[in-house]
């Protein structure tokens, strides 16, 4: 490489190394919320049958035995950080946390991660729905 590329080279990489990582994003650092909502949606839908097809054309489908219908559980939080309200969702699959056990209008500890809402949960460990929303606060305390 040539002398006269590693000066534009440089610069180059410490424009890119200390411009924001995006627009409208709150920093990562944690602080305390507060709780506003916790809505539960759940909805019933469609499964779709699997089976496998033999070597010979002939189709098996005594693999699996499924429902027509199989509920989905959707959480949807709004958390208010720095006058900011943030909403976020997350699935409520068997492995997942219901957050409708948290309390309504308390205080928490949360911060932002890329398109997550990281939230300490009561028991310490982290709840991380995803953010479909943000704005800002424009009433009086809620």
């Amino acid at each position: 490489m040539k002398l006269t590329w590693i000066a534009p080279a440089l610069a180059l990489t410490a424009a890119l190394a200390m411009a924001p990582t995006g627009y409208g994003q709150a920093p990562s650092t944690c602080q305390t919320g507060r709780l506003l909502d916790v809505r539960e949606d759940i909805e019933y839908v469609p499964t779709v049958q699997f089976g496998r097809i033999q070597r010979n054309g002939s189709k098996d489908w005594t693999t699996v035995d499924l429902p027509s219908l199989r509920k989905q559980t959707t959480y949807t939080v709004k958390v208010v950080l720095d006058g900011i309200i943030y909403t976020a969702r997350s699935s409520g699959d068997f492995w997942g946390y219901n957050p409708s056990r948290m309390i309504v209008n308390s205080e928490l500890e949360a911060c932002v991660a890329a398109d997550r809402l990281v939230i300490t949960r009561p028991d310490g460990k982290q709840y991380k729905p995803t953010i479909t929303r943000r704005e800002r606060d424009q009433g009086p305390s809620r």
